[in-house]
């Protein structure tokens, strides 16, 4: 079956080629390609530039508690340039939502949604 989607597809591509000279790689071999896909009237956004991290603070404290800060600051960072949005900024950060949730807790900026009980 593979192999004859995938006949299929490259005598598709084959077919709509307009120059029978052009080279491979501007032939599409997207199955779904078609020329009355309708086209968007705008092109998408760029993305944001992501930001650094914001430098550790300096001060006492061993290992632990030196990462400790460093993690807040980031969370606290990206939950900014989220405006508030906890899946953006898991997103940004690159972790899952729920991960996200563990470290906020952790960190004491989970706020009242922690709490367990009747909502």
């Amino acid at each position: 079956g593979n192999v004859r989607e995938l006949r299929n597809a490259v005598e598709r591509s084959l077919g709509r080629a307009t120059d029978p000279e052009a080279p491979l790689d501007a032939i599409s071999l997207d199955p779904f390609a078609s020329p009355w896909r309708p086209v968007p009237a705008f092109p998408a956004p760029a993305p944001a530039p992501t930001a650094a991290p914001p430098p550790a603070r300096p001060g006492s404290g061993g290992f632990e508690a030196r990462v400790g800060a460093f993690e807040r600051d980031v969370l606290e960072a990206a939950l900014a340039e989220a405006r508030f949005n906890q899946k953006q900024a898991a997103a940004a950060l690159g972790l899952g939502y729920h991960q996200l949730r563990r470290l906020l807790t952790k960190h004491g900026l989970a706020g009242d949604r922690t709490e367990k009980g009747p909502r």
